[in-house]
C-alpha cells in the first residue's frame, strides 16, 4: 500500500520515486520504514506462550508514527 501511495505522489509531483521514498523515510520518527520481520516478530510473540497473560490490549507497531 505504501509503495502505491509513494509512487502516486512521485508521479503527481514529477519527482523520482526513490527521492520521494527517502523523504518519507526521513520524515518518520525512526528515519526508516519497518521491515516485515519487525511486524512478524510481534505477531510471533503474541502467538507464543510468552504472551499468555496479555489480554484486551492493542499493540501498536508503527515506529512511533502515530499514537496508538
Amino acid at each position: 500500500m505504501m509503495e502505491s501511495i509513494l509512487r502516486t505522489a512521485a508521479i503527481q509531483q514529477g519527482r523520482q520515486l526513490d527521492a520521494v521514498v527517502r523523504e518519507a523515510e526521513l520524515a518518520s520518527p525512526l528515519g526508516r520504514f519497518a521491515i516485515a520481520k519487525e511486524v512478524a516478530d510481534v505477531c510471533l510473540f503474541l502467538a507464543s506462550p510468552l504472551a499468555a497473560y496479555i489480554t484486551g490490549t492493542n499493540i501498536v507497531v508503527n515506529g512511533g508514527e502515530r499514537p496508538g
